[in-house]
C-alpha cells in the first residue's frame, strides 16, 4: 500500500509503515507494478492483483457482503486497480483486464474520456 500512496503523491504525507502488515496480500504486487516499465509485465501484474483481491480481504466487514445485507449492496470494485491502470496507462480492452472481476472498467473508461 506504501507504493500505491507514494506513486500518488503522498510520500510522506501520511505515515505508512515500509513493510507490509500483511506480506502475502495482493498489494505485495503493487512496487513491481509501478516501477516497471514493460507493458506486458504490468497487465500481467494487475490481472494477478485483480485475481488474489477479493480473497486478500477477508477480513474487511464487507466481505461476503452480497450473502447478508442484499438489499444495500454495493458491490466490489478495486478502485485502486482502476487508478493505478489510468495513471499507467494500461490498455484494459487489449489486456482483457476491463472485463476481469472487481475492475471498475466502466469509471476507467470514463475517466480516459472526460481526460482527453
Amino acid at each position: 500500500m506504501k507504493t500505491l500512496l507514494d506513486f500518488l503523491g503522498y510520500q510522506g504525507a501520511l505515515a505508512v509503515a515500509d513493510k507490509p502488515f500483511f506480506p502475502k496480500s495482493c498489494y505485495r504486487y503493487f512496487p513491481e507494478l509501478v516501477q516497471s516499465k514493460i507493458d506486458s509485465e504490468r497487465e500481467r501484474l494487475l490481472i494477478q492483483y485483480l485475481k488474489d483481491w477479493y480473497k486478500s480481504n477477508k477480513d474487511t466487514y464487507w466481505y461476503n457482503y452480497h450473502k447478508d445485507c442484499e438489499e444495500f449492496f454495493f458491490g466490489y470494485w478495486s478502485f485502486e486497480a482502476g487508478a493505478l491502470a489510468l495513471l499507467l496507462n494500461i490498455d484494459i480492452e487489449r489486456s482483457g483486464i476491463a472485463e476481469k472481476p472487481f475492475f471498475p472498467a466502466d469509471y476507467v473508461r470514463w475517466a480516459r474520456e472526460i481526460r482527453g
